[in-house]
């Protein structure tokens, strides 16, 4: 998948709220445990596992890394 230089993520959101959101939009016919087995994968290989509850955040919210919010970019796209 293609990701963008600026990325488009909600700052309201967790990572894992990211993946789901992506896997219900991409995974509509998959079942939930699933895709929830599917999201704590791609977590764990994506080095997300630590900050999985903490929010993005945006100019006003502080959130994760540069790099942590990069990887979530870019597994919204791998699913």
């Amino acid at each position: 998948g293609y990701v963008m230089q600026d990325d488009a993520l909600l700052g309201t959101m967790t990572p894992r709220e990211v993946l789901q959101f992506a896997a219900r939009l991409r995974l509509h016919g998959r079942a939930h445990e699933s895709a929830n087995s599917l999201i704590d994968d791609l977590l764990r290989s994506m080095g997300l596992t630590k900050c999985a509850d903490t929010l993005v955040g945006n100019a006003l919210i502080k959130g994760i890394s540069g790099g942590e919010r990069k990887r979530t970019a870019v597994g919204a796209e791998l699913i």
